[in-house]
């Protein structure tokens, strides 16, 4: 129920009080970036000295909070979590952040500043020292959004260096997260033959009730139960067993007419976002994050351009309205 609150009420309430007015504006912004910095500076803290005292107070509270061994390493990095519960949601967090405020930068919504550059920097590195594979891919998908937006000679050449210093620094690291897509065993995590063994599982139990699923949250329980599922990875699972056919469709088809409707009300930039998100809760399931997640950033940049776009409309109605009096003014005054 909380997890409901959170992502549902507290985030379209929000959006619904909010007015795209120059301050709302710039508040939604600094105080994004506020979070943003407190989770993944939080998160390298966490990294470094592998210890969490925040979900260490949650649990001696007696809050279950899942919490990784000391051994949970990827890429010679420690996985963070930060504040959240889970790698993944810290990563998602930080790569939709990073994506959010790039595209408003790039498209002239954000004015550059310190803050925002050291801001955009911490969300990389908390993608990276989540050590979620699935969520890089995430944030590299929805960055297609602001693609046509740095096809610009100084933005290229900015982002050119800025890759070429951070893969020089870090040595071995990138070819590391590189080799790991293709090497999955390498470094640990799900596997081809993970996912097969976890969709005979499922399928087995999509079958008791194939049509509208066995009810919500049922795979939690099956996942405690039979080992053979291993988490379930995968929203498809999840969909097939607790929602059945129907769910199922209903999943795909949510984010197909999504994405029609951002492509024809001139939002098609926006489709990759969907897409990035769409194809994480595919592969990696971001549990905890309901489908709907991503469409408060989705929502909110619409608002903003929106809110642009009229006061670029009430600016050209009021040269052409005021230069078509003058020019009538004038012209009575000629005719006198």
């Amino acid at each position: 129920m909380a997890r409901w609150v959170e992502q549902y009420f507290l985030v379209w309430t929000i959006w619904a009080l909010f007015k795209p007015t120059k301050n709302n504006i710039y508040f939604l912004f600094y105080s994004l970036m506020v979070y943003l910095l407190v989770l993944d500076v939080y998160a390298m803290f966490e990294s470094v000295s592998v210890w969490n005292p925040f979900l260490d107070y949650l649990r001696h509270s007696g809050i279950g909070i899942p919490q990784q061994p000391a051994t949970y390493v990827r890429y010679g990095l420690y996985r963070s979590q930060s504040l959240t519960v889970w790698t993944s949601i810290m990563a998602v967090a930080s790569g939709l952040g990073a994506v959010f405020l790039a595209y408003s930068f790039f498209s002239k919504q954000l004015k550059p500043s310190p803050l925002l550059y050291v801001t955009w920097i911490c969300c990389l590195i908390g993608v990276f020292i989540s050590g979620t594979r699935s969520v890089m891919l995430v944030t590299a998908i929805a960055s297609f959004c602001f693609l046509k937006n740095v096809i610009n000679v100084k933005y290229i050449i900015i982002i050119g260096v800025f890759a070429f210093v951070s893969i020089s620094l870090t040595g071995d690291f990138f070819s590391e997260v590189l080799n790991s897509f293709v090497n999955v065993e390498d470094v640990g995590g799900s596997s081809v033959d993970q996912r097969g063994l976890q969709f005979l599982v499922a399928y087995k139990y999509w079958m008791n009730a194939p049509f509208v699923g066995n009810g919500l949250d049922y795979t939690d329980f099956l996942v405690s139960e039979n080992v053979g599922l291993l988490g379930a990875e995968s929203i498809v699972f999840r969909l097939l067993i607790d929602r059945g056919l129907v769910g199922f469709l209903s999943f795909f088809f949510l984010y197909f007419y999504s994405c029609m409707r951002l492509s024809k009300m001139g939002y098609a930039s926006f489709v990759f976002i969907l897409l990035g998100f769409c194809f994480g809760k595919i592969v990696s399931l971001l549990y905890t994050l309901e489908e709907a997640y991503v469409f408060a950033y989705v929502v909110f940049l619409m608002k903003i351009i929106n809110e642009k776009r009229l006061q670029a409309l009430k600016a050209y109605l009021y040269r052409r309205y005021y230069s078509s009096n003058l020019a009538k003014r004038e012209g009575m005054q000629l005719a006198k």
